[in-house]
C-alpha cells in the first residue's frame, strides 16, 4: 500500500497541512519552512506504529515542543494508502492531546477503514476511543469488545499481533508503517558507530539513525551477488580509485567495513574513511536495497556529498522509486539538475503568517519551462518556488 494523501493539523510547524505525494518526490524551501518537520512526522507514525511513541515524544522534548505553535490543543493526522491495483483506498487515522498537562500524549481516537467505490462505501477494521476499543475482520463483521486497558500513550494499532488480531489488512497496515525508513540526522563524527567495527548478523534494515548500515551493507552482499554488483558500480563510478569493499574479521567476532583502494596497498577501515564516502555508502544501502520498505525519506542526502556524486544518487533515487516511495529533501540547486530526467514531484514547503504550507507544483505548469531550463535553474531563479 502507497501513502495517496497525508493530513495533520497541530503538529510542529504544520497549523493544517494536506499533501499528496508521488513515487518519486523532492522537496524544497527555504530553511525553517517546514521540511524537517515532514520528516518528523512521518517519524512520529513509524514510531506510534511500533509503539514508540512515548519514547519519541520524551526524546523530541515533549508533547508541548511539537504542538502547534505550543498551543494547538491536540495533533490530529490522517493516511490515505492505497494498493498498487483498483481504486480501493484505506483510511488510518489518529488524534492525540495532553491529559492533565503530561508531556506524553494519550491517544484520543484511532481508526482503520476502507473506502470503496464513488459511493465511498466504507467499513472499519478497528475504531478506539480513549482505551476502549472495537475490531472488525476484513468483511467489517464486528468482533469481541477488545477493553483490555489500552495503555494511553501507545497506539491501538502497535498492539496487532497474536489474540488481539482480527483483520489481516490492519496487520498488513502495522507491518507496512514500521517499515518506513525516515532518516533525518546521520553522523559521521570521530566517534559516530558506524565507525566502528560491528559483530556480525543478519541485518536487513537500515535504522533511522543509519548507525547499523555496514551490518546491513555486509548482509546484503552476503546474501545477494547482484547487489554487490550494484554496490561495485555506484562506487566506482563515484570514485575512480576504488577497487573493493572489503568486510575483514576484527577481534571479539566483530567485523571491520574496509575499502581497497587500487592506487594504495594501506586498506583504511571505517574509521579512517572520509565523511562524504561513508555519507555515499549510507546512502547506497538505503536507496539500493534490493527489497527496500514501502517508503525512504531521507533529509538532504547531498550533505557533505561531491557534485560528481549528486548525479549518481539520483540515478539510485529514481531506481528505488520503481519499486517503493522516495522523499527527498534538499537545498541544492546541483541535486535538483540531477532529476530533470527523472521526472519527480516536486513539493515547496512555505512558512506564512506563523504556519508552514507544503504544495506539489503542477507537472503540466512545470513541463513547459523543463524545456528551456533545468529544475536546478527554476530553483535559483525562484520560478519553482513560485510555482506551488
Amino acid at each position: 500500500m502507497k501513502l495517496k494523501k497525508l493530513e495533520v493539523e497541530g503538529f510542529r510547524s504544520f497549523k493544517k497541512m494536506s499533501w499528496e505525494p508521488g513515487d518519486l518526490n523532492i522537496v524544497i524551501g527555504p530553511n525553517a519552512s517546514g521540511k524537517s518537520n515532514l520528516l518528523s512526522l512521518l517519524g512520529t507514525i513509524a514510531a506510534s506504529s511500533q509503539g514508540q511513541m512515548s519514547n519519541y515524544f520524551i526524546n523530541s522534548g515533549g508533547f508541548g515542543a511539537i504542538r502547534w505553535n505550543k498551543e494547538a490543543l491536540n495533533v490530529e493526522c490522517a493516511l490515505e494508502l492505497a494498493p498498487d491495483e483498483g481504486d480501493v483506498r484505506y483510511k488510518y487515522k489518529t488524534s492525540m492531546d495532553s491529559i492533565h498537562g503530561s508531556e506524553v500524549p494519550e491517544i484520543a481516537d484511532e481508526e482503520f477503514r476502507k473506502e470503496e467505490g464513488e459511493q465511498s462505501q466504507q467499513f472499519q477494521y478497528f475504531r478506539r476511543h480513549r482505551r476502549q476499543a472495537w475490531l472488525f475482520d476484513d468483511d467489517g463483521k464486528p468482533q469481541n469488545l477488545y477493553d483490555a486497558d489500552l495503555q494511553g500513550d501507545e497506539s491501538l494499532l502497535s498492539i496487532l499481533v497474536g489474540p488481539i488480531v482480527a483483520s489481516r489488512l490492519a496487520v498488513r497496515l502495522r507491518e507496512i508503517l514500521t517499515s518506513w525508513s525516515i532518516h533525518q540526522n546521520f553522523r559521521t563524527d570521530r566517534d559516530a558507530i558506524i565507525r566502528a567495527a560491528f559483530v556480525t548478523r543478519f541485518d536487513r534494515g537500515v535504522e533511522a539513525d543509519g548507525q547499523n548500515f555496514p551490518s546491513v551493507l555486509h548482509t546484503l552482499i552476503s546474501e545477494q551477488p547482484d547487489f554487490e554488483q550494484t554496490v561495485n558500480d555506484a562506487m566506482s563510478a563515484a570514485f575512480d580509485d576504488f577497487d573493493k569493499l572489503v568486510f575483514a574479521p576484527s577481534a571479539s567476532q566483530r567485523t571491520e567495513m574496509r575499502i581497497r583502494w587500487k592506487s594504495s596497498k594501506y586498506v583504511p577501515s571505517a574509521s579512517d574513511l572520509s565523511d562524504g564516502t561513508l555519507r555515499f555508502l549510507f546512502l547506497l544501502t538505503v536507496l539500493a536495497n534490493p527489497n527496500p520498505p514501502p517508503l525512504i525519506a531521507i533529509d538532504e542526502p547531498e550533505t557533505g556529498l561531491h557534485p560528481s556524486m549528486l548525479p549518481i544518487v539520483a540515478e539510485l533515487a529514481a531506481d528505488a522509486a520503481l519499486g517503493t516511495q522516495v522523499i527527498l529533501t534538499t537545498h541544492s540547486d546541483q541535486f535538483l539538475d540531477a532529476f530533470d530526467e527523472f521526472n519527480p514531484t516536486v513539493s515547496v514547503t512555505k512558512w506564512k503568517d506563523g504556519e508552514a504550507s507544503l504544495q506539489v507544483v503542477d507537472k503540466g505548469e512545470l513541463a513547459p519551462w523543463l524545456k528551456e531550463y533545468s529544475l536546478g535553474a527554476l530553483y535559483r531563479s525562484g520560478e519553482l518556488e513560485d510555482m506551488a
